[in-house]
């Protein structure tokens, strides 16, 4: 059975997001599902989820803490 690709991404350190960066992570998501890939987007602010909540943006995007990351351990920073 094949497995699903994933692509988490960690956005701790992101601390706002413009309507062009908006669309840019729209794009990202887009293509990588066009590629059969699952992106999460991990361990944004509560800014920049009131920011995507503003433009709607969050409902498009799989959002995650970043606590939620299946990957090694290590590649996060500590917060």
């Amino acid at each position: 059975m094949a497995r699903t690709a994933q692509l988490w991404i960690d956005c701790q350190q992101l601390q706002s997001l413009s309507v062009l960066g908006q669309r840019a992570l729209l794009q990202a998501d887009t293509r990588a599902r066009a590629a059969g890939t699952v992106c999460y987007w991990c361990g944004m602010s509560a800014y920049v989820l009131a920011q995507l909540a503003e433009s709607g943006v969050q409902n498009v995007l799989t959002l995650l803490p970043a606590e939620d990351f299946q990957g090694p351990t290590f590649l996060l920073p500590s917060t």
